[in-house]
């Protein structure tokens, strides 16, 4: 006899008992985690409905699936205040990913026909359950010490927020609903204000109304930074699972739909492009405000426009450098010292804190804050001072005898050299636990060949050598000599990053090497016309020129100060071939401000201005102008036809400012029809590049930094 189909006869059973048992089970079975997830509940919810569908025999029966809905209701709400008054020791983290959406759409997404009463119980089980399932509220806070904060939103706009004072610094709590247009939090190293606006943010993101636009200059920055330190703030309030985070489009949507964007502020277009999903921004965020330009930062503050239900708000983090810095100008001169810590108008307000205010600091790191030796920096990155420049760059250098030294591993750097300029070589060690950088060879080499240059540096048998990337040609030389020659990366601000790096590590040079001694002792600050010091390394040994010399580019004959900040090709000399090609130019800036000038004039009447060490090319090669008499010929250069041209003086013309630019491969560029060229200083920036972290962590000392294992150069 064949079995018959359970599905054409339902088994009959009383509608009470499968009432009961659904009731039972679920709870039994959700004891520890009442609502797992919506799918999971509206899985549950719709296999019951299909046994009650198939059960119903009359039309009263609707009503019964609706008191059931209902039943199910009370039962979970009483489960949930039953789960409080226990101390919320049984609710999971994942309790509430849906309890808000169900509690706040109970009448449209259930026929919920309970009074008044009841659903103000529910929403209150909901918001008390969410805040200590999350982390906001510990289990056992008294109400007196509970900060309640009012939600703005949708889905959670029936929760309020509640937040206990022990979880942020004290010196930030005033600044947690801080309304000013302009806010500013400056400081010392390690003194938690980026995480205290991280966590402000998630705050402002639960409340609702908020779109955040986090910022630093270079994009590949911000993943290490902003990103991590508000999914550090999101997890540790517990919430990150009610964040929908794109990783690949650096997008972190709330609860609410309001959202947290970010953007690199070396992308132009997208800066102005960007906007959230709904609403307008209304808080933007630069981290390392330092790195930024004041255009920057006028062109963010154009994009706070728009209505929105809370006030804009421009939010700038940074540790402070120097007192020439535009931010130190434009928001401090005039009203600020070094002893304030506040201060307040109608539209700004400033925070100073340092390591002392952050609580939550590690012993070893304030161990490692208050063992810096140098007063200076001591001044500037523990205590969060404005620096005053000095001539002089690097000071944190000393000299001792290493030559019966030998280190366990080595990193190598090469600056290319051109005619007077030479080639230089680096061997140093880098000790992590002291931070202690040691300079133990410098070669300079003159008037090597990309051979000899690749014989020297096998002597030393590196793994691996970081090299200046303008010449890639040349790398690709050394590669085929066998060596793992790669090229250094040049961003913007490469150069300060690198001396910023460097300034804050203990250097030990080989007192033998005079010529490496010689250049951290003369390496300086540009000076204004006043004898000031300026936030820009000298340039003296890049050959400088003035800014109304034309040079010839693939897009006309331009000025050289028009340059500035722009990339493009210029046209060249190819010594090889002996005739005109073009490159890629780079990093075309004002090298030196009031220069003294020699003007040579030539048989043509063309005329060229340059300091005395700017190299040109002439009968006799390469010459520096300073060298030059009126026995010289300067080669003209035009199309594939080249000429000599007699100087025919040479004179002091008093001062300018100067400029140069780089060349990849050939070093130099054709200038009012002649040609000039264009360094171990740059040799150890690049041989350091991998012992550098990401630029400008938020709030770490340098002992918090992971550093690279030497395997691993």
């Amino acid at each position: 006899m064949a079995t018959k189909d359970p599905r054409c006869k339902p088994h009959r059973r009383d509608w009470n008992a499968i009432e009961t048992e659904y009731i039972q089970g679920y709870l039994d079975e959700t004891g520890r985690h009442l609502f797992p997830t919506k799918a999971d509940i509206q899985n549950k919810y719709n296999i019951t409905m299909q046994v009650i569908t198939k059960r119903a025999k009359e039309k009263s029966w609707d009503r019964r699936r609706e008191e059931f809905q209902a039943e199910l209701q009370k039962k979970t709400a009483e489960r949930l205040m039953a789960e409080i008054a226990n101390g919320g020791k049984g609710l999971n983290l994942n309790l509430y990913k849906m309890a808000a959406d169900t509690v706040s759409r109970c009448h449209s997404l259930l026929p919920y026909a309970g009074t008044g009463q009841e659903i103000r119980n529910l929403i209150g089980a909901a918001k008390d359950a969410q805040a200590i399932a999350s982390g906001i509220l510990p289990t056992k806070t008294p109400e007196a010490d509970i900060m309640q904060i009012n939600v703005r939103g949708d889905i959670m706009s029936q929760i309020d927020i509640s937040i206990d004072p022990a979880i942020i610094n004290n010196v930030y709590l005033s600044h947690v609903d801080d309304e000013h247009r302009y806010q500013i939090f400056y400081g010392g190293s390690s003194s938690g204000k980026s995480y205290f606006l991280a966590q402000r943010l998630v705050i402002d993101m639960l409340r609702g109304g908020h779109n955040y636009l986090c910022c630093r200059k270079v994009a590949r920055t911000v993943r290490k930074s902003l990103w991590n330190e508000i999914q550090k703030a999101l997890s540790f309030f517990n919430v990150s699972h009610l964040f929908k985070s794109n990783a690949s489009e650096l997008v972190i949507t709330g609860p609410n739909g309001w959202q947290i964007l970010f953007v690199g502020l070396d992308d132009v277009e997208k800066v102005k492009s960007i906007s959230p999903a709904k609403g307008v921004i209304t808080d933007i965020w630069v981290e390392e405000a330092t790195e930024a330009e004041y255009s920057d930062i006028k062109q963010l503050d154009k994009r706070l426009r728009g209505q929105s239900v809370v006030k804009k708000r421009l939010i700038l983090s940074f540790n402070p450098i120097y007192q020439q810095h535009w931010l130190y100008q434009q928001y401090f001169a005039g009203h600020w010292a070094d002893d304030s810590t506040r201060y307040a108008d109608d539209t700004l307000s400033i925070l100073k804190t340092t390591y002392k205010d952050n609580g939550f600091l590690m012993e070893d790191d304030i161990h490692a804050l208050e063992s810096e030796s140098d007063p200076y920096w001591y001044s500037v990155y523990a205590l969060g001072n404005w620096g005053i420049l000095g001539h002089a760059i690097f000071h944190n250098w000393t000299t001792s005898d290493l030559s019966d030294t030998e280190f366990d591993s080595y990193v190598y750097g090469l600056d290319w050299g051109f005619s007077n300029d030479p080639t230089a070589i680096v061997q140093l060690h880098y000790e992590r636990r002291t931070h202690t950088l040691y300079i133990k060879l410098a070669e300079y080499l003159h008037g090597y060949t990309n051979d000899l240059i690749a014989a020297e540096v096998k002597k030393l048998n590196p793994d691996l050598i970081i090299c200046d990337s303008s010449e890639p040609k040349s790398i690709a030389e050394l590669k085929r000599h066998g060596l793992c020659a790669i090229p250094a990366t040049k961003g913007p601000d490469s150069v300060m990053y690198g001396i910023k790096w460097l300034s804050k590590q203990r250097i030990v040079i080989d007192a033998s090497l005079r010529d490496a001694i010689a250049e951290f002792t003369t390496y300086k600050w540009l000076q204004d016309k006043d004898g000031k010091a300026l936030p820009k390394p000298e340039d003296k040994n890049n050959h400088c020129l003035t800014g109304d010399t034309l040079v010839h580019t693939t897009n006309g004959i331009l000025p050289i100060r028009e340059l500035v900040g722009t990339t493009g090709k210029v046209y060249c000399y190819n010594e090889e071939k002996k005739c005109m090609t073009t490159s890629k130019y780079r990093d075309c800036r004002l090298t030196q401000k009031e220069a003294p000038i020699l003007q040579i004039e030539l048989e043509d009447g063309r005329v060229l201005k340059a300091t005395a060490e700017h190299p040109v090319y002439t009968q006799r090669g390469w010459v520096t102008v300073g060298e030059l008499t009126e026995n010289d010929s300067i080669l003209k250069l035009e199309s594939i036809n080249t000429q000599l041209l007699r100087v025919t003086e040479i004179k002091p013309a008093g001062v300018e400012d100067v400029f140069n630019l780089e060349v990849d491969c050939y070093h130099n560029f054709c200038v009012n029809g002649g040609l000039v060229v264009h360094n171990c200083i740059d040799a150890i920036r690049y041989a350091c590049q991998y012992l550098m972290t990401e630029p400008d962590e938020p709030d770490q000392t340098l002992n918090q930094v992971s550093w690279p294992k030497a395997g691993a150069l």
